[in-house]
């Protein structure tokens, strides 16, 4: 057996560290991982130093090819979890997001010429953390159908593969704002700045291009996939149009992705990782109006969220989701002002100071786990070889019978495969027919009306656009009620899969106490779900599966809180895990109703009494303008097109991987001389040894 006493050793202290200093403040925290061996490691420089010992070791050892694609599975989990927490700036064009990066960095770099400014992504990072082959400050990127992968960027092939240029600061004015269209042509996928400033030592920063001008499709994608990978999000609105539609319908979807940062043992508060900020506050000049805007900004997103969604919230999380827990997340903000800078900047920083070794903490159990089942699966190999020297003669009868079972086990994999598929079509469809129920049952005039009493809505342009949002809001909660039992059916329906999958494997495999089936059935397929270009709801069974799950979900670019499963630690069961999946595998239904708020404004209501139900008459035939339903309907078939082929993928690899392991047992039996076992052994114990550096390191 693998070793883990080490590990888990050191988990618990770590665990011990976070809930102490939790408990007694964030600067408690900060003094205590100080104490601790003088502050351990970064994640990133952990990260570093585990990729050097992977990397020397591919150049120190040749190795099978199984055994390098192992260490590979390694590799880009080390790379993909040890990080900083990724902090993005997102809002409307023209808030001022560059000016408020350019404060927290201390520096001038990012370009704040004019508005709209940003055109792309832009990734800062600390200048320790460049790799070693890189020189410049900042650097262009294209991309492949997959986008750029700026968690590769210690690979010099990939990174020079993609390369546009490198340079100085003027780079950014030439390719990271808007520009004529023949220089928006060039496939630029993001921007990374290498800069020294003392907050980039505990994240890295994006900043994200302004959405919602509606010439540039690219501008809004940007923003949201920004929501899907950050694990914290500093959302801003002027302070002069604070929380209006296009941004309460944003923020709404925001909360919806951003995974739970709270500490278990922490009531005090909620939404703790995400900050709105009304900012160039100094239009407004005094504090008690600043205080009446964020009141009423508050209220407005707050009241437009359905009152049963903020209970579920409280209810799985344990914490007051209230609307003065969501005030306290609301700030005001300008450059021009430190007074005004003061208060968020030290609530950021102390969310900074605490959430990078919790993260880390996270990122060492996945390590960890993978180790340990890969040292115990080798250990199971190096039976197997031995009893090749020994024993060859009872193993070529077992193996005899092994093959023989292979056509039934196929073909029972095969129907249950087809069962799998059917019952996704059957999922979809049923989704589909009872969002045809929810909508006429939320899109009902009498109801509308009721809606508009009871929360007091005003006939006004802003009445307006709030009841559009309110009504987006719980067409999509109702819409992730119904996906939530459907994909329980779903996940229940892979784990029957799976489990089967295992029997009939081991019903073949020989029951003696000698060969041991080196077949990690689990772990194979979620290895194949890593490699699919969709998820859909494999990314609420990936959610469940524990520590090598959440490796999937942030292989697939998920943020880190999301992929490691704070979010499903926190809220519990496939509520939980349906809220992280939020974060790579669900319905995108952000823009859907932004085409209603943009035509709110022309539908007229004249009438002194009776107007809520002209009103809602309106709002209706709006809707129907925008043919919202069938565009609920097209993400619905999307979600469940994107399970089966997550599905497909994973079973197509499972299926590829038992019989390269049938083949490869046929080999070793039939065919294997006693040098080529020797080799083996060998290899496999240097590859036990590998293991070993690794878990010492962490």
């Amino acid at each position: 057996m693998f070793n883990s006493k080490k590990i888990t050793n050191r988990l618990q202290q770590m665990t011990k560290l976070v809930t102490n200093a939790t408990s007694a403040g964030v600067n408690t925290l900060k003094d205590a991982v100080a104490n601790k061996e003088n502050q351990s490691n970064s994640s990133e420089q952990l990260r570093n130093h585990l990729l050097h010992l992977i990397e020397k070791s591919k150049q120190t050892s040749k190795w099978s090819v199984e055994i390098e694609s192992r260490i590979d599975t390694l590799e880009n989990l080390v790379r993909k979890s040890l990080v900083k927490p990724k902090l993005a700036i997102v809002g409307m064009s023209d808030v001022g997001k560059s000016h408020l990066i350019n404060t927290l960095l201390e520096t001038e770099k990012i370009p704040s010429d004019w508005s709209p400014t940003t055109s792309v992504n832009i990734y800062i990072k600390h200048i320790e953390d460049r790799p070693h082959f890189l020189e410049e400050e900042i650097l262009i990127f294209g991309g492949d159908e997959n986008g750029f992968d700026v968690s590769r960027l210690d690979e010099e092939e990939y990174v020079q593969r993609h390369m546009i240029a490198k340079g100085g600061e003027n780079l950014l004015k030439e390719y990271a704002i808007r520009q004529p269209h023949e220089i928006l042509t060039r496939n630029i996928q993001a921007a990374i700045v290498y800069l020294e400033s003392p907050i980039l030592k505990s994240c890295n920063i994006i900043d994200v291009p302004g959405f919602g001008t509606g010439d540039r499709q690219s501008d809004d994608q940007f923003a949201h996939h920004s929501q899907r990978l950050a694990d914290v999000i500093v959302y801003m609105s002027v302070s002069n149009a604070f929380m209006r539609g296009t941004d309460i319908n944003f923020l709404k979807n925001t909360l919806d992705s951003l995974s739970s940062a709270d500490v278990e043992n922490d009531e005090a508060k909620a939404f703790t990782n995400l900050f709105v900020l009304a900012s160039q506050a100094h239009i407004i000049g005094e504090q008690e109006k600043l205080e009446r805007i964020l009141d009423a900004g508050t209220d407005r997103f707050y009241h437009s969220v359905p009152e049963s969604d903020w209970k579920n919230r409280s209810e799985l999380s344990g914490r007051v989701h209230s609307k003065a827990a969501l005030r306290q997340r609301f700030y005001a903000y300008t450059t021009n002002d430190e007074k005004l800078q003061q208060k968020f900047e030290n609530e950021l920083q102390a969310l900074l100071d605490d959430l990078p070794e919790r993260m880390k903490y996270q990122s060492i159990q996945m390590v960890s786990k993978l180790l340990e089942d890969q040292y115990d699966l080798t250990e199971q190999e190096l039976i197997n070889q031995e009893l090749l020297l020994s024993k060859r003669e009872i193993l070529q009868d077992e193996l005899h019978r092994i093959e023989g079972e292979e056509p039934l086990r196929n073909e029972r994999q095969l129907k249950k495969r087809v069962d799998v598929n059917q019952m996704i079509k059957t999922l979809s469809r049923e989704s589909k027919l009872q969002f045809e129920d929810v909508y006429q049952n939320v899109m009902n005039k009498e109801v509308i009306a009721k809606v508009i009493k009871e929360n007091a809505f005003k006939k006004d342009n802003q009445g307006k656009e709030q009841l559009v949002t309110y009504l987006s809001n719980e067409l999509q909660r109702q819409l992730n009620i119904l996906l939530l039992d459907r994909t329980e059916s779903f996940v229940e329906g892979v784990q029957d899969y799976l489990e089967d999958f295992e029997t009939d494997i081991k019903k073949s495999f020989p029951q003696t106490n000698e060969m041991k089936l080196a077949f990690d059935v689990k772990n194979v397929f979620l290895g194949g779900a890593a490699g699919a270009a969709a998820l859909g709801g494999m990314a609420a069974y990936a959610a469940g599966v524990g520590n090598l799950g959440g490796y999937i979900l942030v292989a697939k670019g998920a943020g880190l809180l999301a992929g490691t499963g704070f979010n499903i630690g926190v809220l519990g069961g496939m509520s939980g895990i349906m809220s992280g999946v939020a974060a790579i595998g669900g319905p995108v239904t952000l823009g859907i109703g932004m085409a209603v708020l943009v035509g709110v404004s022309t539908i007229a209501v004249l009438s002194a009494t009776g107007w809520e139900e002209k009103l809602a008459k309106s709002i209706i035939q709006a809707f129907e303008k925008e043919s919202v339903e069938e565009q609920y309907a097209q993400e619905i078939d999307r979600y469940w097109n994107e399970t089966k082929v997550g599905f497909d993928t994973a079973a197509n690899e499972l299926e590829h991987k038992w019989e390269e392991h049938v083949a490869q047992l046929h080999s070793d039996i039939k065919n294997k001389n006693v040098d080529s076992i020797e080799r083996l052994i060998k290899e496999l114990k240097t590859y036990q040894k590998l293991l070993k550096q690794v878990e010492l390191a962490l």
